[in-house]
């Protein structure tokens, strides 16, 4: 088993989550703390870190910046809320030698084809709720986003080369 550290980023910040809200890291003097910085004391002692970017996951805007400075400093590890094969290329060239592919994300179930003739450096995440995976689309053009679901999470763990063609149901209670 591989122990790697995790460090969340919100506008170009080290936060942590406190009673649901996303607060600044300070230093000793009381400043945000810059997520390099951090990175580089992380990398004192862990080969690996997971870099979380919330900004990128809440508003399909990854901070790839930060991504770049923080990989600087040793191996990366990316989930920058990617939605497209290009958003994926654009982190491994940000310097993420993984990056995360998420059923939260995915606006197509030929994602993860696409994703991995670019590269298999792909962390693949299946979110699920209630037994069923959670896929992401859009209703229409400029509206609300709704949840698609599949059948069970376990097609995706055991059959992985025919979940992305698989055929999906649109459904509706999952948030």
């Amino acid at each position: 088993m591989r122990l790697i550290p995790a460090l969340s980023v919100k506008n170009r910040r080290v936060v942590i989550l406190n009673n649901g809200d996303y607060e600044p890291v300070e230093d000793e003097d009381g400043r945000p703390l810059p997520p390099w910085q951090l990175a580089r004391e992380l990398f004192k002692h862990w080969d690996c870190l997971y870099v979380v970017d919330i900004d990128g996951l809440a508003s399909l805007d990854p901070q790839f910046d930060v991504i770049r400075d923080i990989s600087d400093h040793g191996e990366l590890w990316a989930d920058t809320g990617i939605a497209s094969a290009e958003m994926f290329m654009d982190a491994i060239i940000a310097g993420a030698s993984r990056a995360v592919v998420s059923t939260k994300r995915m606006y197509s179930e030929d994602l993860l084809g696409e994703v991995l003739e670019v590269s298999e450096e792909v962390i693949f995440e299946v979110a699920y709720r209630d037994g069923v995976v959670c896929l992401r689309a859009p209703l229409h053009p400029g509206t609300r986003w709704s949840w698609r679901v599949q059948r069970s999470p376990r097609v995706w763990i055991q059959y992985p080369s025919s979940c992305w063609a698989a055929r999906w149901v649109w459904g509706t209670g999952i948030s």
